[in-house]
């Protein structure tokens, strides 16, 4: 893989970050950071697929989908 140039403004972000102690290396930041972006896109999308849903008349009445949800997930069933 070939080197990055950064901007100073990505540079000092990383070193504060990397000064604060929350990362051992930049690499393990980086890493992070798409990690992040990756769920952040996802969560995006799956918002997205909602409205679109919910726009069209795709959608569950609350009582069936939370009787559902319980059934995969019973430990909810106190909140």
């Amino acid at each position: 893989m070939s080197s990055l140039v950064l901007s100073a403004r990505l540079r000092k972000l990383i070193a504060n970050e990397m000064t604060a102690g929350k990362y051992k290396s930049p690499d393990a930041l980086l890493v992070e950071a798409l990690g992040a972006l990756t769920d952040r896109r996802g969560a995006i999308e799956g918002i997205r697929r909602g409205l679109a849903d919910a726009q069209s008349g795709r959608q569950r009445p609350r009582k069936e989908f939370r009787r559902q949800l319980l059934k995969r997930h019973p430990y909810l069933a106190d909140s």
